[in-house]
Parts: C-alpha cells; sequence; structure tokens
C-alpha cells in the first residue's frame, strides 16, 4: 500500500491558520498608526522602475517595522527579486508603448479594452 495522500489540510488546521489571520487582520485595522502603503510600478521597459519600487518597499519597511505594503506592478520579472519584508505583490498584464501617449498589451492580443478599464481605474483610485 503506497503513502496516504492528503488532499486538504485538516478540519482543525484551517481553523487555527484562519482565526489567527483573523486576528492579525483585526490587529492591523485596531491599529490606526500602522501604515499600509500601496506603491505602483508599471515597467514597460528596462528593470530600473522595479528595481526602485523594491528599493523603497525596503526603506519603508526598515523605517516603519509594523508597515504592511503591496506592490501593484506590470513588470515581467517581479518574481525574480527578492520581496522586501512584509511587502506583497500584485502581477498585472504586461504591456507595451506602442507611442508615447498609449499602451496595448504584450502578450493578451485583442484584450485593449481590459487594459484601458485598468488604467481608468487605477485613475480613479489613485
Amino acid at each position: 500500500m503506497g503513502p496516504a495522500i492528503c488532499v486538504s489540510p485538516p478540519i482543525d488546521a484551517m481553523r487555527t491558520q484562519s482565526t489567527a489571520a483573523f486576528a492579525h487582520d483585526a490587529a492591523l485595522a485596531a491599529a490606526p498608526s500602522v501604515p499600509k502603503v500601496l506603491l505602483y510600478s508599471h515597467d514597460t521597459f528596462g528593470l530600473g522602475n522595479i528595481r526602485r519600487t523594491l528599493l523603497l518597499a525596503e526603506a519603508l519597511s526598515q523605517s516603519y517595522p509594523a508597515a504592511s505594503l503591496l506592490i501593484v506592478t506590470g513588470s515581467p520579472m517581479i518574481h525574480a527579486f527578492r520581496i522586501p519584508a512584509r511587502t506583497d505583490y500584485i502581477k498585472l498584464p504586461c504591456v507595451t508603448r506602442p507611442a508615447a501617449d498609449s499602451y496595448a498589451p504584450a502578450f493578451l492580443g485583442g484584450h485593449g479594452r481590459f487594459i484601458d478599464q485598468w488604467f481608468d481605474l487605477l485613475d480613479s483610485l489613485l
């Protein structure tokens, strides 16, 4: 008989993890002085912007030990870098700049409307 395969973690372990995550979120919400920082970097050429963004995240992480940082980026290389402590990231679709004032999907051919909607959403949030 082969080894047993566990498809999902035991319910008690899931409940403990969920409770711990909820307690962490509640503690963050209860502490208004805890900075929550969003950094946006949409590299279309080279790696300079994402490197600078990661350096900023590192400095903020060191200066504000309780801070929670989130990087939103379209860099195709974000996964190759060391991510600073208490920093997470959201990877957006890659874009190119066919002209100085326009962006187009790099790999999602035919989804230009999605990219336009994403930039409109970013404008409204920031």
